[in-house]
């Protein structure tokens, strides 16, 4: 995701494209602090069709996975987005390329788990005309989503609130995200599956793109936004709460040189630049 100036043949200041490694620095400024709140707590998620998914958060950042006989035990981190709702970040160690991040409601009985996988570095190599001959998508980074009702170990509470589902509710929007010394962003919201973003400030000064992404609506007001860039690639996957305006997450990413994995949590401040209306 991370790209730095270069100098071009012309004499023009011309973009790179470098590493992922080299913009974690500055983007969790703004972020909303860890939380203890989960620790001690056993939540079991349910859905038609899956094995139920046992967590049992041993403290503030050891965490108990079980599903269908398979057991680990994973490092997490969790930062609570809105009253009773968390962004639970989970970096598997049997497989660095493999993530899971959970948006837990608590108050609603709800969760959406967002299930990434970075590409090998050969898998990564593969260029964008080839994954369009194989009718792939442009990036190189898989996810999946998955929908789960959520209650207290031992309860057998039903939700109060409806499944967190696909939304339409930020298309058109242009928002600029300040990550403090991170830089300062700005996403406009195209489609249900298209987004652009564009550095104003930081390592990433003058670059764009647009990328696939996916929207979903959690509560009033509060939106899982994911998207997975195509150049360098990357995994990201944030809590929108636009009634405070502010965005928190994790971005997941693999050095296409190395095959080194970074994992690094974001928070941004965000400001409504405008609304382009659907015609």
């Amino acid at each position: 995701m991370s790209r730095q100036a270069g100098d071009a043949s012309d004499g023009a200041a011309e973009p790179e494209w470098a590493e992922i490694t080299s913009i974690a620095v500055g983007l969790d400024d703004h972020r909303l602090p860890s939380s203890q709140a989960l620790a001690g707590q056993a939540l079991v998620l349910t859905a038609a069709g899956q094995s139920p998914l046992s967590l049992r958060f041993v403290d503030e950042s050891n965490l108990l996975w079980a599903q269908g006989g398979d057991e680990a035990e994973e490092v997490y981190d969790a930062v609570e987005s809105a009253p009773a709702l968390f962004v639970v970040s989970v970096c598997h160690r049997r497989d660095a390329r493999l993530s899971s991040t959970l948006v837990l409601d608590l108050e609603g009985g709800r969760a959406t788990r967002v299930v990434g996988c970075l590409p090998t570095v050969a898998d990564a190599d593969q260029s964008l005309l080839a994954r369009v001959h194989a009718d792939e998508g442009l990036s190189p980074v898989h996810v999946d989503f998955e929908q789960w009702e959520l209650r207290p170990e031992g309860s057998g509470a039903s939700p109060t609130a409806p499944a967190h589902h696909r939304t339409e509710e930020l298309i058109g929007k242009r928002i600029r995200y300040e990550y403090g010394d991170g830089g300062v962003y700005e996403h406009i919201y195209l489609n249900e599956q298209k987004f652009t973003w564009h550095c104003l400030r930081g390592p990433e000064t003058g670059l764009a793109d647009t990328e696939r992404c996916d929207f979903f609506h959690v509560r009033p007001d509060v939106y899982l936004f994911s998207w997975r860039e195509k150049i360098i690639p990357t995994l990201g996957v944030v809590v929108v709460n636009k009634d405070q305006m502010r965005s928190n997450g994790i971005i997941t990413g693999i050095d296409t040189r190395t095959g080194e994995v970074s994992h690094f949590p974001v928070g941004a401040k965000g400001i409504l630049v405008n609304v382009t209306e659907k015609f």
